[in-house]
């Protein structure tokens, strides 16, 4: 959402001659902001995945403790 206001911002204070060079900024910009969201979203999952996996050897190693222990 922060990206897309940015978005509006530059493009209702830019003002270019033509409408080519309106459209490829615009995919430009597009794609600067899809690009961002992605490599965001990686970096969460990437995040969730190593939580997930740091949960998964503690419960392990309370199993194995407990099985020791018993």
């Amino acid at each position: 959402m922060k990206c897309y206001k940015k978005f509006s911002i530059c493009m209702s204070l830019t003002n270019f001659g033509s409408l080519m060079s309106k459209m490829q900024y615009i995919f430009f910009r597009l794609s600067v902001c899809l690009c961002q969201t992605l490599f965001y979203i990686s970096i969460t999952i990437a995040d969730i995945i190593m939580q997930l996996f740091a949960f998964y050897t503690t419960l392990r190693c309370a199993d194995y403790y407990i099985k020791i222990s018993s």
